[in-house]
């Protein structure tokens, strides 16, 4: 029996939701969240998502968190453009360690395959929509898996004051 391999390395990330909830009530929050070190990306200008590159051309991952499902069609519209040969499955429940069915949360992914692959994996946590969505080179995907499935439990909303 070998050792153990140390697990994947992560950076952290915090995004902004400025939106209406699901009531149409305003909603203010601040998500704290890993990505995958050493893949590189800006925070959009609204401080909504971020678009990362790996680090060797494997392909990208998205982050985004938004307070209502319409918002998603942006996000997956534009990454449908970019890559038109990878084809999302239907929804299936996702087993992520710290979502609790019990407060509301839930999660749920989407295998991705074609000429590049990967999957979409939507955390439901207070009152916000957090999407990843990673869309990589077969090779790279075991890896990037791995790295990712360490990101997924680290989700974390917090009310946000707002700016006056």
């Amino acid at each position: 029996m070998g050792a153990k391999p140390p697990p994947p390395v992560v950076a952290l990330v915090e995004l902004r939701v400025r939106s209406l909830n699901l009531q149409g009530k305003p909603l203010h929050k601040t998500v704290r969240v890993a990505h995958p070190k050493g893949w590189e990306g800006d925070v959009d200008e609204d401080g909504r998502a971020i678009r990362l590159v790996g680090p060797d051309g494997e392909g990208e991952i998205v982050v985004a968190a938004v307070g209502h499902p319409s918002e998603l069609g942006a996000y997956l519209d534009d990454l449908r453009q970019r890559h038109p040969g990878a084809t999302p499955s239907p929804p299936s429940a996702a087993k992520i360690q710290g979502i609790d069915p019990q407060k509301g949360e839930r999660a749920t992914r989407f295998d991705i395959t074609g000429a590049e692959v990967g999957e979409m994996v939507m955390i439901e946590r207070g009152d916000v929509i957090i999407l990843f969505a990673a869309v990589v080179v077969s090779d790279a995907w075991p890896a990037i898996k791995a790295q990712l499935e360490r990101c997924y439990p680290t989700v974390q909303v917090t009310e946000r004051v707002p700016a006056k």
